[in-house]
């Protein structure tokens, strides 16, 4: 989101939210507090932008809270004239408080995905953010660390790339993989094993 596109955002939405706080906290310095702490998170993109032929897309986004290095959502901002523009994020469920970052992506078909930084929850959306998704994958607890990178080809059907650990135990692969996943992300299979 650009600079003047936060700003205007920020206007047209700032009065509302502190009113609505108010209503729910009783202390008008609370409210306008929570609000800008809110607007106060770092935004960074977690990934490249996927624009469409039709100048639709989307960029994979990270919210990082100030304060103690944790990620406070991620999600997908989206683009409906190529790129010159972009739409405040859609945040995906299930990603805030953790201080691993999940691993974002946007399949051929439009569909979104993330995976949880603990990779045990995959969401995925077909319509742009607006709702959500969320099944668990069978990720936890194989070895595998953290996620290097990950790309779907449509909605059922993806690859991540692991990365390497060392002495990770019995039953771990202690040199990374590639996996692939029919399922939208709920079972993969390592399909090229580290050497």
């Amino acid at each position: 989101m650009a600079s003047d596109d936060f700003e205007a955002f920020y206007l047209a939405h700032y009065g509302r939210l502190v009113g609505q706080l108010l209503a729910m906290l009783g202390d008008l310095a609370e409210a306008e507090d929570a609000v800008q702490e809110a607007f106060a998170r770092r935004l960074e993109f977690g990934g490249l932008p996927t624009i469409f032929e039709d100048g639709t897309g989307f960029v994979p986004v990270l919210l990082n809270r100030r304060d103690a290095g944790r990620l406070a959502g991620a999600g997908f901002a989206e683009t409906r004239d190529g790129g010159r523009t972009w739409s405040a994020p859609r945040l995906a469920p299930g990603m805030a408080g953790s201080s691993h970052y999940p691993s974002l992506a946007v399949a051929a078909s439009g569909t979104l995905l993330a995976l949880d930084g603990d990779q045990r929850t995959m969401a995925s959306s077909d319509d742009g953010g607006r709702t959500w998704t969320r099944r668990r994958t069978d990720l936890a607890g194989r070895g595998y660390p953290a996620v290097y990178g990950m790309t779907f080809a449509d909605a059922t059907s993806g690859w991540l790339l692991s990365v390497l650990q060392s002495g990770c135990g019995q039953g771990c692969d202690s040199k990374g993989a590639v996996l692939g996943t029919r399922s939208a992300g709920r079972a993969w299979a390592v399909v090229l094993p580290g050497r």
